[in-house]
């Protein structure tokens, strides 16, 4: 009667300790193994590792900037040999610090500042930011070797106890067939089927709970991994935060360099380094004196000679071959009639478009405000003209008035 009560009362500890820890078998000899804790430590595994890479991937991109913050460096070296200091020619600035010297001299140290700067940058990449995650990296090796041990520990444990629950379980089958086969059969007290039936449930209850431990201490393994990962991207925030505050120090740093040298740049005064020169080289510069002097070549012989005096002078607008030109017109007391453009350089002005010998030419009467001359074109810039053409110049001069007098001058001269 105390063996039923004991019989019973292992079933109903079986039964507390749940139906997902050991499943029934359907054959005498199918193994009862019911954890699932395998899985779950595999995934974590795998949770880990892609973890991992994150930080692996990081580490590799603050690693190249900081190689990239140290060729920088080099090249801004370059760049600084590209500046001569002291300036070559310095001696035609003014050395002071509001000058062009100035300015070069600030471009130069500023450049070298960048230099630093550069280089610093590296070095606190290398020194403050990389060492974090190199720590972080550690740690998620050292979490997942241990996550490692205690998988392994937890199913050594359980197979030992399967494999307890099972050695009972086979010789629990020979015994009831040896039974069933023969009542004569004696049966050894060892393998007696109730008392190994009352063994093999003694070890279901052990494998039932080992399992259950086990998957309790893997809830609580999974449960750590928030924690963890809260960790890691707290870590990784950090990490960036100091990327930011080392890259953006420079790069602000930089900007505040180049914004000096602009401002340098603007404060020299247009005129400055040229009256600063002519002060320092008055000796061998024109003075006033010496360009006053200069106005001797504003007078020469014959200057004002008769014959230089126009007849009479002023624009008019003359049209031939259909194409009006609003030109400058002399008539010289030489007999010609010159006409000059007046939109082109100094001495091209000087150089007539038209010279007509009036002598060789003849005129038509006043026509309202327009008269007519026919002749030849003489200039020097219709020399290339091989025909020299005799053609009908139409004048227009702004009034009646006017006109009768540019025929009456021509006229005359004709």
């Amino acid at each position: 009667m105390s063996a039923i009560i004991a019989s019973d009362e292992n079933s109903q500890r079986l039964a507390a300790l749940g139906d997902n820890s050991v499943r029934s078998c359907s054959t005498d000899e199918d193994p009862i193994l019911g954890s699932d804790s395998d899985e779950t430590s595999d995934i974590l595994l795998e949770r880990l590792t892609a973890w991992k890479h994150v930080c692996e991937y990081l580490y590799s991109y603050i690693s190249a900037t900081a190689k990239a913050q140290k060729s920088q460096s080099r090249e801004y070296e370059t760049i600084l040999k590209s500046v001569s200091y002291p300036l070559r020619e310095g001696h035609h600035f003014k050395a002071s610090t509001d000058g062009v010297a100035g300015l070069f001299e600030n471009i130069y140290t500023n450049t070298k500042e960048i230099v630093k700067v550069n280089a610093a940058a590296e070095g606190n990449l290398n020194e403050s930011v990389l060492p974090m995650l190199q720590r972080l990296l550690k740690e998620i090796k050292s979490k997942a070797k241990q996550l490692k041990i205690d998988k392994s520990k937890g199913a050594n444990l359980l197979e030992k106890a399967w494999r307890a629950t099972q050695k009972h379980i086979l010789l629990l089958a020979r015994s009831t067939r040896s039974s069933d086969a023969s009542t004569d059969y004696k049966i050894e007290r060892s393998h007696d089927p109730y008392l190994l039936r009352q063994g093999i449930d003694s070890r279901l209850i052990e494998q039932a709970t080992r399992e259950k431990v086990d998957r309790q201490e893997n809830q609580e393994i999974q449960e750590s991994f928030l924690w963890f990962e809260m960790h890691i991207l707290q870590t990784v925030q950090c990490v960036l935060a100091k990327l930011f505050q080392f890259m953006g120090g420079q790069f602000d740093h930089q900007r505040a360099m180049y914004g000096d040298i602009l401002g340098t740049a603007q404060l020299i005064h247009p005129d400055l380094e040229w009256f600063s020169f002519v002060e320092r080289k008055n000796a061998a510069l024109l003075n006033s004196e010496a360009i006053r002097r200069l106005s001797v070549y504003t007078t020469f012989p014959n200057k004002d000679h008769r014959a230089t005096k126009p007849i009479i002078e002023g624009d008019l607008v003359c049209r031939s071959n259909g194409i009006p030109k609003n030109y400058h017109y002399v008539v010289t007391q030489a007999g010609y009639l010159h006409g000059f453009d007046r939109d082109n350089t100094l001495y091209q002005a000087s150089v007539p478009e038209m010279s007509l010998y009036l002598a060789d030419c003849s005129i038509s009467p006043v026509n309202d405000v327009e008269f007519s001359v026919q002749g030849v074109n003489v200039s020097s810039r219709n020399l290339l003209n091989p025909f020299h053409a005799v053609t009908r110049y139409i004048f227009r001069a702004q009034s009646v008035e006017e006109a009768k007098k540019w025929y009456s001058a021509i006229d005359a001269a004709i």
